[in-house]
């Protein structure tokens, strides 16, 4: 019974260490030129460690061997020691970066032989949330064809978005576990109870069972000795007694043996109660963890997917000589749930019938229909412009841009807008979301008006509310003694200078970039995105 029961409770804990996998994937279709090269495929292997199978990652190691003849040889390592990884490495563009429950290490793959060829092999050291030390390994060959290793798993681009609902259903489906997990440590812990009390109940009887077994022999050896004189049948007796002996030593061994067991019983039964009160101490706020990670890893995968969706697209319009020509028909608005398919792209130009101006339509974030009114990506727009510039609008829709503040105020007056920033700084993608957004006419400086914020980045655009427009020529700031467009080469809403400043010089680290404050302190993003969409009537 004490077998059977160990399996079940192995049975039980092992799905909980089971819900989560080192994941590989190797696209051999993406065309896409990083740091001059032209790319075969993009290799890359990711762990999002899940409590309690993994607790810590300790380290992140990538192999590669072209050929059977050969050694396996490392390519890149991420740990805590070496959190962030950006190289060329024989042929490779290598790209890495760490965190306590998350590793990730990307390849760009150039040449024809690690594409077809040569054997990848990703393993992850880790600490689980017993204290012990777990190895995972992951394989793949050149030719994007599974190994024998269970773990890999190569995905299409259509299963690398996690929505909010896929979010939600992980959280009840983790919920849900707990909750039968629970239920089944409790009713093992019944049944061993139940198992601990009927063994005990047999041991007494069998221990009575012998004392009266010893009583009756005793009772006998008496009455031989009476009816038996002779030497003969007192050693038959004797003889007799002898067994008897042997076989009382055998059943007190046996005895002893029992109560070593029920010893072990009672101490594995405390062992199993102190771990159901540590795991349901902890289970809750790590559910909830567990679900803030999620939308996390949802925000983050919806973002790269766009940014690989951009890349794609800004290629297509530097070979076009209208970028309207990307859409057939010219679409004329840019609404939410537009498109009932995926679109081949996640932006499109839009001809607005009241406009003369082109303007760039996200249709695939939270259901589309935002217009993108700046975005900084490249470096290449210098963003140090006069007041008639950012009134106007400049750059190019397929690279850096601002839209224009005479633009932005004429769709922004004809209805409610909100508003979503896009950023990414540190390889990570975060997002700032304002459930109303305006700007004032020209005569009001364009004066900033946003509602309530929710999301990840967070709120450093709140300093800036109720301000007007400010550039070196039209300094609308609150500072007295300095202009802060200047002092910031920048344009922004400022107030006593800033706490957010994405129009900043690209690249600066000393507080005049393009800076976004709750994240990226004084130190530039990389990726700024900011949106408008209508609010439904």
């Amino acid at each position: 019974m004490w077998k059977r029961f160990r399996i079940l409770l192995v049975i039980e804990l092992g799905f909980l260490f089971l819900t989560s996998a080192l994941e590989m994937t190797l696209d051999l279709e993406t065309r896409f030129v990083p740091s001059g090269h032209t790319t075969c495929g993009v290799l890359r292997c990711r762990e999002e460690g899940v409590y309690p199978r993994i607790n810590v990652i300790a380290e992140m190691e990538m192999f590669r061997r072209r050929s059977s003849a050969d050694q396996s040889v490392k390519i890149a390592t991420v740990s805590k020691r070496k959190q962030t990884l950006s190289r060329m490495w024989s042929g490779l563009k290598v790209d890495g970066i760490w965190a306590k429950q998350k590793a990730e290490i990307t390849l760009h793959l150039v040449e024809e032989v690690d594409c077809r060829q040569a054997e990848f092999t990703c393993r992850v050291s880790a600490v689980d949330g017993l204290g012990l030390h777990r190895v995972s390994e992951s394989r793949v060959g050149g030719s994007g064809d599974k190994t024998d290793e269970p773990d890999v798993h190569l995905l299409s681009e259509s299963d690398a978005t996690l929505t909010g609902s896929s979010a939600l259903q992980l959280s009840a489906i983790i919920q849900q576990t707990h909750s039968s997990l629970e239920g089944a440590l409790r009713q093992l812990q019944a049944r061993f109870d139940d198992t601990s009390r009927l063994s005990e109940n047999r041991l007494e009887d069998k221990l009575s069972k012998l004392e009266d077994t010893v009583a009756r022999w005793e009772r006998n050896i008496d009455t031989l000795r009476a009816v038996c004189p002779n030497v003969s049948s007192i050693s038959q007796i004797n003889e007799k007694l002898k067994n008897t002996s042997e076989r009382m030593n055998s059943i007190e061994t046996n005895v002893v043996a029992l109560q070593t067991n029920m010893k072990e019983i009672s101490q594995s039964n405390t062992q199993i109660g102190m771990k159901v009160e540590s795991f349901n101490s902890l289970s809750e706020n790590q559910v909830k963890d567990i679900y803030q990670h999620s939308m996390n890893i949802s925000e983050s995968l919806r973002a790269s997917v766009l940014e690989v969706l951009h890349s794609s697209q800004a290629v297509v319009l530097s070979k076009l000589d209208n970028p309207a020509d990307l859409v057939p028909g010219k679409l004329s608005r840019c609404e939410k749930d537009a498109f009932a398919k995926p679109s081949l792209t996640a932006y499109h130009v839009i001809i607005p019938e009241d406009q003369d101006a082109p303007y760039l339509c996200d249709t695939a974030t939270r259901g589309g229909g935002w217009i993108v009114i700046q975005r900084r990506s490249t470096g290449n727009v210098d963003f140090f412009q006069d007041w008639a510039t950012y009134k106007a609008g400049f750059g190019a829709l397929d690279d850096d841009f601002w839209l224009g503040n005479e633009k932005i105020y004429t769709l922004t007056s004809k209805q409610p807008h909100e508003m979503i920033v896009s950023l990414k700084f540190n390889g990570i993608f975060q997002f700032a979301h304002y459930d109303y957004f305006s700007l004032g006419d020209e005569a009001s400086g364009y004066k900033l008006n946003i509602g309530k914020y929710s999301g990840t980045a967070g709120n450093s655009m709140l300093n800036h509310r109720n301000m007007p427009f400010s550039t070196f020529d039209k300094d609308h700031d609150f500072h007295k003694t300095s202009n802060c467009a200047q002092e910031n080469h920048g344009a922004w809403w400022y107030r006593l200078c800033h706490s957010s400043n994405l129009n900043g010089r690209w690249g600066d680290s000393g507080g005049r970039g393009a800076t976004w404050s709750s994240i990226s302190r004084s130190q530039s993003v990389t990726f700024s995105e900011m949106k408008i969409r209508p609010l439904p009537d």
